[in-house]
Formats: structure tokens, sequence, C-alpha cells
């Protein structure tokens, strides 16, 4: 078995164990990926926001959920066969009991990966954009309506960007114009999976409405 099937085992069975102890039907479907993966799936991900949803509607009928408990099968991810040495989950210390809000994070899958980030984060994000979307006049009178362009890129591992591209169209000078945004950006922090970098795609969108008062 390897690396990714084995966390992916790992993670159906603790998912199955909260399901259980919260009264929740759950039974995880064998996984017939061919081939070398990284833990998760589309298919894990609907199972992971199935139990999400469940947990919830718990909380909102006041009824207790419960996550304890759990801390021998995150200690056994944490030494065992599913990540070695080099790569463990940050955060997870052998033999020692993690917290309920770590427990829940790593059942509902949200350890494992992180997103790729402007640098300086959402509020730099925003600035860039309001100061770097260069429209001529002539094209905004022409345009002269409301709508969405969106602009499709890869974070590379680098944090470098690459095949940017439009993937919804509002005009084509407009969509031009938020392209060349995109392709003056600095590099960005790149996401990561399992503590190790990776390459993500990002979607952009960017709404213009002349409408406005």
């Amino acid at each position: 078995m390897n690396k990714g099937k084995g966390i992916c085992k790992t993670l159906k069975d603790i998912r199955k164990r909260i399901a259980d102890a919260n009264d929740i039907k759950y039974e995880p479907e064998v996984c017939n990926f061919e081939g070398d993966c990284a833990g998760t799936c589309p298919k894990c991900e609907e199972e992971v926001k199935y139990i999400e949803q469940q947990l919830s509607i718990r909380r909102m009928l006041g009824k207790a959920v419960v996550v304890a408990g759990l801390g021998a099968s995150l200690t056994a991810l944490s030494c065992g066969s599913g990540l070695n040495k080099d790569n463990r989950l940050s955060g997870l210390v052998p033999n020692q009991e993690p917290d309920s809000t770590f427990m829940k994070d790593m059942v509902l899958g949200k350890v494992s990966e992180t997103k790729p980030k402007f640098p300086g984060g959402y509020e730099a994000f925003m600035k860039y954009i309001s100061e770097n979307v260069r429209i001529d006049n002539s094209v905004l009178n022409e345009f002269n309506g409301e709508g969405k362009v969106v602009v499709s890129f890869i974070v590379e591992k680098d944090g470098s960007l690459s095949d940017i591209k439009v993937v919804k169209s509002v005009y084509p000078p407009i969509d031009k114009a938020v392209v060349e945004m995109v392709k003056g950006m600095p590099k960005w922090i790149p996401g990561t999976r399992l503590g190790e970098k990776i390459r993500c795609t990002y979607n952009l969108p960017y709404k213009i409405n002349l409408h406005d008062e």
C-alpha cells in the first residue's frame, strides 16, 4: 500500500468512528483509485462534507458532538506506516493525545492541504488588483454594462504563475486587462499537501459594474 492510500484508509477509519459515536449513518466506500494518491480525492471529500453536515445538524439541534477518544488513531498516523519520520503532519506528536480541535480538523481534511496565498494576505491582494487593472476609458464606454470575468491560473511549487487564461469572458478588452494584471503579480506562497509544496489551480473572478452610482 502506498503512502497516500495508507493515509486514506486511516482517515476513513477515523471518520467511521466519529460517525458511529454520533449515530451518523456512514459506511466508507472502497477506494478503487489506481496508482499513487495524496490521501484524498473527490469521493473522500464528499464523505468529509457529509460527516461535517451531519455534525452541524446535531449541533443546531443542541446535541453533543463526540470527537474525543480518537487520539490513538491520530497518534498511529504520525508514527505508523502512513507517514515517515520526515513527513509527519505538523502538530501530531507520538504518544501524546491531540486536542479535540485538531482531531476534528484532521478528520474533516483541513490539515492535510493549504491553499496558495498572495504575499501579504487578502488586503494586499485586493490592493494589488485595484491598483493594477488598467482599462482604457474608451473600452469602458464601449462596454457600458456589468458582468464578471474569471481568470484561471496555476500557482507553481516555486510560487510563480503559469497557464494564465480566461475561463469566463465578459468583454475581450476587459478580459485582456485582467489577464495582464495577473501576469504582473509577484510570486505567491505556494499551496502544500502533507507539508510538501504542490501545484494548485486558482480561479480569480473580477466583477465590473458601470451602472453603480
